[in-house]
């Protein structure tokens, strides 16, 4: 989709962020402008151009239907280390009566062993180049052609899309779009895809976790968060140019740590107003709903071991992002609470007077803070409707009355001029494609969806109250779940004639199916909300960006590198987190042996390394999208796997820390307690030639 490729947003505002000071080793770098002076000034190393490049073309971005994250090359013959809980949802799927991989795990003794993951691409970033003047010299002449010149978004965002195609095409490859913000530009991101992956070992459960239920609202446990696969092309395994030393010797206490990943998106600068909108309202209601339907699911799993099965990734799921938002807000507000606001508040105001020293800013931007105060009061205003029906975490649109409400959409979008479609609808062959994910969708669990409609009904009645006229227009005289059970028990959306029928002109209008009938009007309502979000918070943006402005003409380039979801680099050192008590960096195998219950590892470990480094925890920026970066030592050898952080979006106020498996713990792992030698002498570059 465009909007992942070239994120239009970022394009035309050139967006940035607030030009806060760094910490010395704050930041994801692009491979492009690599910190090098600030790395030396800190740690007396200088990467050099053949460093870099052996580290960027090691690195691999991970894609599936449920997350993505990043991996790496670790021997010559394509095999590829990630994190268990990027593939857990894939090893899921991939169970079966015979072999649950989740619970049991997995070792493939030989390569024809090697189990295929459907649904698991890997790509490799081949070639960066700056398409600046290009991109902008083919919008003006687009512009051009069209009368008036002027441009909707729509029509942009689908030539740009064009515009990737065609390097698609014309290389074999895919391409993406990302955008540096000091000096502006435009990236042009080729990447070759790797659609042949194989599993190659998982631990299973138990061992990962280490004792700890996945379900944990707390990500600072010590895991052995891996899993290994194999890339092949053409039905042989992949002969990567590069890939990374594995460390015999591993890290030592104060050594310096370097990581490449793909990590998500980051907005550390936002004014104190926004921050303690996200952290005080947002964060709020995304953690109230998913606790209330973690409640609900739990309720239904004690029914009986199937319905326990029904729910059980959908609970893990729950537990990770529960444990991603309660991170949030222990690293930065719960624990700095309003003191980081008292202390954001005072470098505003400093701001601002410099800012009156300067005629020409402080037209721009001076009164930015005071617009938007008064913006962020009206989205506090939107936020219970929009995180009932826009926001990721919502309670009411989820499970069939998503997919009701996404066929609504679809047939509704198709019925509208290519130019005036909403964006993911802009081509006709839009169309029949998205048909085809919905008719490849599972059967209807009946009894489950009940629970979820039901649920999520009731808390639209909670939230918005029994006058609110669209819950009247929605439940009528009938309680939520008495509608649910109807809609349910008679909707057609799992049988295929009936979908296709949908597209039909005049069908939608006559259509009788109750939970079509209940879509149309949740997904007009929706639509309202989230087009007053959108333009609300497109407001907020506007005051931000006239701040980052005026802020960046004022102090030049100091402005902080944030993620893009494109290939980072970051550095830091290892250092006792807080929520260790300061106590040490690594986490040893004899701190946790006696928490583990596998079966296994209880019957393997009678003679348990105890001193052996298991995790260790380091300086190093991480966001969701580093899962599974790499983490080299100066001499560019492999020393740990990435899989956790305390980091939030306001790092700048306060330092946590972030977690990475020990290579050390992992060659233990496949050594003694799976006897996978062939494996860790791949890995150790000693397999017989």
């Amino acid at each position: 989709m465009v909007l992942r490729r070239c994120r239009m947003a970022t394009l035309l505002l050139m967006s940035a962020t607030l030009p806060f000071r760094l910490h010395a080793d704050e930041g994801f770098w692009r491979f492009e402008n690599p910190p090098v002076q600030l790395i030396q000034s800190q740690s007396g190393f200088a990467p050099d151009a053949a460093w870099l490049d052996h580290l960027k073309q090691s690195v691999l971005k991970v894609s599936c239907k449920d997350g993505g994250g990043t991996a790496s090359f670790v021997s010559a013959e394509g095999l590829v280390l990630t994190n268990h809980h990027i593939v857990s949802p894939l090893l899921r799927n991939l169970s079966s009566s015979t072999h649950d991989y989740l619970e049991q795990g997995f070792i493939a003794r030989e390569r024809s062993q090697e189990v295929l993951l459907p649904g698991l691409k890997l790509e490799l970033l081949v070639s960066s180049r700056d398409f600046t003047r290009e991109l902008l010299a083919g919008l003006k002449d687009f512009r051009e052609q069209e009368p008036g010149g002027n441009l909707s978004e729509a029509q942009i965002k689908l030539w740009l899309e064009k515009r990737l195609e065609q390097e698609d095409k014309r290389t074999g490859l895919r391409h993406e779009f990302a955008v540096q913000e000091n000096p502006w530009q435009v990236w042009l991101h080729a990447y070759k895809r790797f659609d042949d992956v194989r599993l190659v070992m998982a631990p299973e459960r138990r061992e990962v976790g280490l004792g700890e239920s996945l379900e944990t609202e707390t990500f600072f446990n010590p895991k052995m968060d891996i899993c290994l696969l194999r890339a092949y092309e053409q039905g042989q395994p992949v002969k990567p140019a590069h890939h990374l030393k594995w460390s015999r010797q591993g890290l030592s206490a104060g050594g310096w740590t370097f990581s490449a990943g793909f990590p998500g998106f980051s907005q550390r600068r936002l004014p104190a107003a926004f921050a303690l909108f996200n952290y005080g309202t947002e964060i709020p209601l995304a953690v109230g709903a998913l606790q209330r339907r973690r409640a609900q699911l739990q309720q239904y799993s004690t029914k009986n071991a199937a319905r326990a099965g029904q729910v059980t990734e959908a609970l893990a799921d729950i537990g990770r992002r529960l444990a991603y938002w309660a991170a949030e807000k222990k690293s930065r507000f719960i624990r700095t609470d309003q003191a980081s606001f008292r202390q954001m508040r005072t470098l505003e105001s400093s701001q601002r007077a410099e800012l009156r020293d300067h005629k020409d800013l402080e037209a721009l931007a001076g009164a930015a803070w005071d617009e938007l105060d008064a913006k962020v009061l009206a989205l506090e205003t939107l936020a219970p409707q929009a995180q009932l029906l826009c926001e990721p975490d919502r309670n009411l649109l989820c499970g069939a009355l998503e997919t009701a409400t996404g066929l609504v959409r679809l047939v509704r979008e198709a019925q509208k001029p290519l130019a005036d479609r909403l964006p993911g609808y802009y081509r006709e062959e839009d169309i029949p494609k998205r048909l085809q994910t919905f008719l490849a969708l599972q059967p209807l669990n009946r009894d489950l969806e009940t629970e979820y409609l039901a649920f999520g009904l009731e808390e639209l009645f909670s939230s918005m109250g029994s006058l609110n006229p669209h819950v009247i227009a929605l439940l009528g005289d009938r309680s939520p779940r008495e509608l649910a059970k109807e809609a349910i028990s008679h909707t057609r959306i799992d049988q295929a004639a009936f979908l296709e029928r949908l597209l039909e002109p005049g069908f939608l209008e006559r259509c009788d199916d109750p939970l079509i009938r209940l879509a149309g009007k949740v997904e007009t309502w929706r639509q309202e909300v989230d087009s007053q979000w959108r333009k609300q918070r497109q407001s907020v943006t506007a005051s931000v960006e006239q701040i980052v402005e005026a802020r960046r003409l004022l102090e030049g380039d100091l402005s902080y590198p944030d993620a893009d979801s494109s290939l980072r680099f970051s550095f830091g050192k290892l250092q006792p987190a807080a929520w260790t008590g300061g106590a040490s960096e690594f986490t040893r195998l004899g701190d946790i042996h006696e928490t583990v219950r596998s079966p296994r590892w209880i019957q393997r470990t009678s003679k348990c390394p105890a001193e052996l480094p298991l995790t260790f925890t380091m300086s190093n920026d991480f966001l969701p999208g580093s899962s599974g970066s790499p983490v080299v030592n100066q001499a560019g050898e492999l020393v740990g796997l990435g899989y956790q952080s305390s980091h939030g979006p306001l790092a700048y106020l306060s330092r946590d820390f972030s977690g990475a498996v020990d290579v050390r713990a992992i060659q233990w792992l496949l050594a003694d307690i799976y006897d996978a030698k062939p494996l860790v002498d791949e890995l150790l570059g000693t397999l017989p030639k």
